[in-house]
């Protein structure tokens, strides 16, 4: 028995003995650049290297040793760049380790690390922001419109041309109206890197086709913060009163130990839009033609963003709370319309001045929770998000007509939106290459909406509706990396209960949504990435409300009961080579929403119906990088055919669009922009929009000691300031035209300040606790 209990002791201490440790650390030169490729040893007793690592493109090196004194040694192309002692007794983080400037002299050549802008990893592609042209007092939305197969939109963005989400340190950004000046208030020196996921995965919503954009922060430390201002001048109204606009940001991050702050206040006007229109509209069955010009003028649209949040880690427990605030003051806009309509060879005229007064205000609130044990094999991440809506709008109609009297309507239209969703989702790393991801999501929303109608002393009528969407939702995801193999499957399950409170509608179903995604990296600047997923479309419930709502004497719109949600099956291939990404787009929907035309004796009812199929095969190439040293060129062409082989109006559908973002470098301190982007005709069914083309150009000047730019900037110099569309079927002819590219100039200075920062500060990606993932 002494014998057994004096092995099991010895056999104990040898594999105490034996624990290897994880030593970590983040090697930056003296201006903070990551330091590439650089070897690092760990050498016992002055001969034996007993560990060697590189550090990869962010800086970053790991690797593991056993207990005991050594030195660290890291050089680069043979020139040693730093050295010093270190104990090993347990994990170890050593921060960040500043060496002098990674130049270096070698025998009279010198020998630069060459950033790459973006390089493929795990089925993600990582932009490098740093890369970029410009990177004194640029924000998130600038690094953004230079990441390759992403498009900012207004309402979000997308991937590859499809309906992407923006995600900030792997968390979902729910925030409105306030996602844009949100974004605007990220500083570039706070953001570590760019991750793009084209395609769904099990984790995301059903709905998302494109994928998502995750923005990598940095961990603050002390406080960091920007001030922005801009005033523009953006075209005339219709009585040529110039407008005017002005616009205020202030934004501060503040970070100590695991606690870190931020918030943000913008105060502005919009630029407006559709200063000047012309709609014809001809009704063969009821032999009626009518004409509508229509003038804005006296356009004021005055908004408030604010945004804030916290975030606490400390140990195993992370914790974060963020929300946001939207609306808008003193609003309002008026537009006169002439009018003049030909039914059954009967001309009349009319005339209507409308004063619009929009009121719109909007909140949400975020918060999340992760807890990741025994050293990031274990995670389990719970979030909730709610967000409220309210949107109102008046408009006073005075009705004039020659052969008739004058009256006065009132249209009102009351809107109230509540969302809440909370998810829970756990991983476990079952091996080191292997993975799995489980989780669930429960969802719901509720509306309101108010429709008046009166007629001052005559008539008036009110229309309310009332429902709830609840989508419950679970998945289950395996994900598996091996050297230059990196794939992921997953299949997510979605259960919709839609109810109306006041009307009949009512709508439940389960739908399945598989996904995969396989990518191989041959080296550090090929790579192929094939991904497939399931999506889904469901229809707003003002599609399937069966109210009648007017839009002419003889014209309404009426919603569709029986609408069914829309399913898309997409595939996605991608090459990357080099600078270089070409990518191959196919998706395939059997039963499409399309537009559907009928008549009742006199009257035309527009609606929504499922019908048909609807096959898309799109191609496109992407370009980001220096051509010269001067001149910087983000390009993205595509090229789209859509084939609807049952559509009554046109089955087969050619388009294409092209962007050209521009960036010449004139020594440090300034930067001009020119950007280019043009559409082909935007064609759908019996719906036909005319081609878009404008020309945007910028200038920055930057003061670096003072933390100083100068922007001016001009929207839309060159551009077809009218767009067109045509709607053409057996039953109408619709033309219209807008004014939609007024021509704006800005000036805007932005000042960046900063204080309490430590010069070699320990930051990192953002704590996911398993930082093999994001070795590049």
């Amino acid at each position: 028995m002494r014998s057994l209990f004096t092995g099991l002791f010895l056999f104990f201490c040898c594999f105490c003995f034996a624990q290897k440790h994880t030593i970590k650390f983040y090697l930056k030169d003296e201006a903070t650049q990551p330091v590439e490729n650089a070897v690092c040893k760990f050498i016992k007793d002055s001969k034996t290297i007993e560990s060697i690592s590189y550090t990869d493109s962010l800086g970053f090196s790991s690797t593991e040793i056993q207990k005991g004194d050594y030195l660290l040694s890291i050089s680069l192309f043979g020139h040693i760049l730093y050295e010093t002692l270190v104990e090993i007794a347990q994990d170890t983080n050593l921060g960040t380790i500043t060496v002098k400037s990674q130049t270096l002299l070698l025998d009279a050549v010198t020998i630069t690390a060459k950033r790459k802008s973006y390089k493929e990893h795990d089925g993600k592609l990582v932009f490098d922001v740093q890369s970029l042209p410009i990177t004194e007092n640029v924000t998130a939305v600038d690094a953004l419109a230079y990441t390759p197969l992403v498009t900012l939109t207004s309402s979000g963005v997308e991937v590859a041309g499809n309906t992407g989400e923006i995600r900030v340190n792997g968390i979902k950004q729910e925030k409105g109206s306030s996602l844009l000046s949100y974004l605007n208030a990220v500083p570039l020196s706070e953001i570590e890197r760019i991750e793009v996921h084209q395609g769904r995965t099990a984790d995301m919503d059903a709905s998302i086709e494109g994928g998502y954009v995750n923005i990598v922060m940095k961990n603050p430390s002390g406080f960091t913060g920007a001030v922005q201002a801009t005033f523009g001048f953006n075209g005339v109204e219709g009585n040529d009163r110039p407008l005017f606009s002005e616009n205020l940001n202030v934004s501060t991050i503040y970070g100590k130990g695991g606690l870190s702050l931020f918030a943000n206040v913008a105060i502005g006007q919009a630029e407006p839009k559709g200063l000047k229109s012309i709609t014809t509209s001809q009704i063969e069955q009821l032999r009626q033609e009518q004409k509508q010009e229509s003038h804005t003028s006296n356009i004021r649209r005055q908004n408030i963003d604010a945004s804030y949040g916290l975030n606490y880690t400390k140990g195993k427990h992370a914790f974060g709370i963020e929300g946001s605030l939207y609306g808008n003051l003193n609003s309002k806009s008026q537009r006169e319309i002439d009018i003049q309509t030909a039914l059954k060879d009967v001309v009349s005229t009319s005339q209507v001045e409308i004063n619009e007064v929009p009121k719109v205000f909007s909140n949400s609130l975020t918060a999340n929770y992760f807890f990741t044990p025994q050293k990031g094999k274990n995670k389990l991440h719970w979030l909730a998000n709610f967000i409220t809506n309210n949107d109102e709008t008046q408009q006073d109609y005075f009705l004039y007509q020659p052969t008739s009297s004058q009256h006065q309507e009132y249209i009102g239209n009351k809107a109230n939106s509540t969302m809440f969703y909370t998810q829970l989702s756990y991983s476990h790393q079952i091996i080191k290459p292997f993975s799995i991801n489980v989780g669930t999501k429960y969802a719901t929303t509720h509306r309101k909406n108010t429709n008046i109608f009166e007629i001052k002393n005559q008539y008036k009528n009110e229309d309310f509706y009332k429902y709830r969407e609840n989508i419950t939702s679970a998945y289950g995801n395996a994900q598996l990396s091996l050297d230059k193999w990196f794939m992921t499957v997953g299949l997510r399950m979605e259960y919709t209960d839609l109810k109306s409170y006041n009307t009949d509608i009512q709508q439940r179903y389960i739908d399945w949504f598989p996904s995969a995604v396989v990518s191989y990296k041959a080296n550090e600047k090929v790579s192929i990435r094939l991904n497939y997923s399931r999506s889904v479309f469901r229809p707003p419930f003002a599609l399937l409300n069966n109210y009648s709502i007017k839009t002419s004497e003889q014209v309404f719109s009426v919603g569709n009961p029986l609408l069914k949600a829309q399913k898309t099956d997409n595939i996605g291939l991608s090459f990357i080579f080099g600078r270089h990404i070409l990518n191959f787009g196919w998706a395939y929907t059997p039963s499409p929403i399309t537009n559907y035309i009928y008549s009742v004796q006199d009257t035309l009812y527009m609606t929504n119906i499922n019908g048909g199929k609807q096959t898309t095969f799109d191609v496109s190439h992407s370009f980001g990088g220096k051509l010269f040293p001067f001149w910087h060129l983000s390009s993205n062409i595509g090229l789209q055919y859509i084939y609807l082989p049952e559509s009554s109006y046109k089955q087969r559908i050619l388009q294409c669009y092209a962007s050209l973002r521009n960036t010449f470098s004139i020594g440090k301190a300034i930067n001009i922009s020119l950007n280019g982007n043009y559409a082909s005709p935007w064609i759908m069914n019996d719906r036909k929009v005319e081609d878009r083309f404008n020309i945007d150009a910028s200038i920055r000047y930057a003061i670096p000691k003072y933390n100083l730019s100068f922007i001016l900037s001009g929207k839309n110099l060159i551009a077809r300031r009218r767009t067109s569309s045509v709607t053409s079927n057996k039953y109408v002819l619709y033309k219209s035209w807008s004014e939609t590219a007024p021509c704006s100039v800005t000036f805007g200075i932005s000042w960046n300040f900063s204080g309490g920062k430590k010069k070699d500060v320990n930051y990192s990606a953002p704590q996911d606790y398993n930082m093999d993932k994001y070795r590049l």
